[in-house]
């Protein structure tokens, strides 16, 4: 009822609600709290990786290997027969 443009970030089905900023400032403040904690958490990690001289691959392609052409599985299986 609300005259003017709104943006809207659609996460789910349901039907809509209205909700105040107060009715929603325990969550806010949660979701504040868990992220500050996950990001000390991940600097905290990275802190000790640094001290220990770990080195880890930055992305999961690095240590995946992926074959140009797929191996025959079923090649041996006849071997043995």
């Amino acid at each position: 009822d609300v005259p003017g443009f709104f943006v809207v970030h659609l996460v789910s089905r349901r039907r809509p609600e209205e909700r105040s900023l107060r009715a929603q400032a325990d969550w806010i403040r949660l979701r504040i709290v868990m992220q500050r904690r996950v990001d000390a958490e991940r600097a905290r990690v990275e802190a000790l990786l640094r001290e220990r001289h770990v080195t880890r691959p930055a992305t999961a392609a690095d240590v995946v290997r992926f074959e140009p052409t797929p191996p025959d599985l079923d090649a041996g299986l006849d071997a043995g027969r």
